[in-house]
């Protein structure tokens, strides 16, 4: 079992979140700090327009090509409509 994250560490954490609405581009260092915070292998960001078919934001950090591959191909089927 891993510590928890301290107070100061998840304050900061917050704040990189919230400086990615301003910008962005700051996603992929973000998901980076989260990841490893959180003890965690990869993570994933995805903001998708289901009614226009279309993905708005996608980051990740961490993952093997192939899998994005693998998962870029399913997605269409994983979505209602």
């Amino acid at each position: 079992m891993t510590d928890p994250i301290s107070p100061q560490a998840l304050s900061e954490l917050i704040g990189s979140i919230y400086d990615c609405a301003l910008d962005p581009s700051r996603w992929e260092e973000t998901l980076a700090d989260l990841m490893d915070a959180l003890d965690g292998h990869n993570a994933a960001l995805s903001l998708n327009d289901l009614r226009h078919d279309r993905i708005l934001l996608n980051k990740t950090v961490g993952m093997d090509p192939q899998l994005l591959e693998h998962i870029n191909k399913h997605a269409p089927r994983s979505t209602p409509g």
